[in-house]
């Protein structure tokens, strides 16, 4: 028996959705399937747990998902729950570079700021925590130059120029630029665009 020709019309979006949403989970669990991948991607992937792997290409998009959730908890002053958030978005997408930079920044420049934290020995737990979370980035993103250029940028830039009174870092000012010249180091060597000209310019000031 024929099935009408309207019915099947109402069909097929049904089923061409559901083979949408089966596909990274078919995709991800095929041998050899981390042959398609990067070295950090097929690493990331054996990583991850059952969530992430059925989730495939779209735990990108539930990451983003979370990440504005992220803000919006920062906003309302949830910080608990902000930071949870923020967790599982990286454990959803940890090749992202932009959720790392992102949740590294607010734990540097907001939590770690004078107006937040009077305390030099809290800023500096604050932003030990952002530059931790960078390095902790760097070893997993897909972009790791991306995140050695940036933490080059704050120590040396930024935490190199705060008065030591006002932050107590050890080492001072001095420990700072030059760990953020290492880290511009790693930046040139991965091939940051730009990395080079800011190294040589550190350089230069330093003379």
């Amino acid at each position: 028996m024929r099935r009408p020709l309207h019915a099947l019309h109402q069909r097929w979006p049904l089923a061409l959705g559901a083979c949408v949403l089966a596909a990274p989970f078919v995709l991800a669990h095929l041998p050899g399937s981390a042959a398609w991948l990067g070295p950090r991607d097929a690493e990331a992937r054996a990583a991850m747990g059952p969530v992430q792997r059925a989730l495939g290409p779209l735990a990108s998009v539930a990451a983003s998902v979370e990440w504005v959730r992220f803000r919006v908890a920062l906003r309302s002053g949830d910080t608990a729950r902000a930071y949870a958030i923020a967790d599982s978005a990286l454990e959803l997408d940890p090749l992202g570079t932009s959720g790392w930079l992102d949740y590294a920044q607010h734990l540097i420049f907001e939590r770690g700021s004078f107006l937040e934290n009077e305390s030099p020995e809290a800023r500096r737990r604050w932003i030990q925590s952002g530059l931790d979370l960078l390095a902790r980035g760097e070893t997993v993103c897909r972009v790791p130059g991306e995140l050695a250029f940036q933490a080059g940028l704050i120590r040396s830039g930024y935490l190199a120029a705060i008065p030591d009174e006002d932050l107590r870092w050890p080492g001072g000012p001095e420990a700072l630029f030059d760990q953020g010249r290492r880290d511009l180091l790693r930046a040139v060597a991965a091939g940051r665009k730009g990395a080079r000209e800011v190294l040589e310019s550190l350089d230069e000031a330093d003379r």
